[in-house]
């Protein structure tokens, strides 16, 4: 898949001595997240399009994509489970901005802002047994998610004032997908810490 081709294009440079042997990993992991972010973005865009909602999936992939980068939070164990299990989140909360705004149920985005905006404030990133945080790179990143979710509550009260629901939905959405997964993260580290003491 992804990995794959990822591995393919910085063997193709490291052969033509584009990049150094040693940087090779940090290159395929670099060329790997460009390539997922780039796929997911894709995806969000034709869901978009077959609702009706171009736009706003881009707002709300937009906004997925910036908070889950600092919040962190759950991993898939492999890559087709990872893409598998994205691919139906991005699909269904782009289902819930459809109705939100096809329904003018408009009130509901406001309960997910809410809840998305107290669950920023007392959860710090998660860290996962696939990407480790030290505790000064979880403060300072809990930091960025307070500030970045607030400038995108602040659009939100923007939109929603405006009559313009299509976006007040999308960044919602954007908003609890990005605390669903963190939360699941922070469900996973607990379990997974658990199991590590009882070994």
């Amino acid at each position: 898949m992804i990995s794959k081709i990822a591995v393919k294009i910085t063997e193709s440079l490291r052969k033509k001595e584009i990049i150094k042997a040693e940087d090779t990993d940090l290159y395929e992991y670099a060329l790997y997240v460009i390539f997922s972010y780039v796929f997911f973005l894709l995806l969000a865009l034709l869901v978009g399009f077959l609702l009706k909602i171009p736009v706003e999936s881009l707002v709300f992939y937009i906004v997925f994509g910036i908070l889950r980068n600092f919040a962190g939070g759950v991993h898939a164990k492999t890559e087709r489970t990872c893409f598998v299990l994205s691919g139906a989140f991005i699909i269904a909360y782009l289902i819930i901005v459809w109705l939100i705004t096809r329904y003018g149920i408009n009130k509901l985005s406001i309960l997910f802002v809410a809840v998305s905006l107290l669950c920023f404030l007392f959860i710090k990133p998660v860290d996962n047994v696939n990407k480790s945080l030290s505790a000064k790179e979880k403060k300072r990143n809990h930091v960025k998610v307070i500030v970045i979710a607030s400038v995108f509550t602040l659009c939100f009260l923007v939109a929603y004032l405006f009559s313009l629901f299509g976006f007040s939905a999308a960044i919602s959405a954007g908003m609890l997908l990005a605390v669903t997964l963190l939360i699941l993260g922070k469900i996973e580290k607990i379990c997974f810490d658990c199991k590590k003491k009882v070994v």
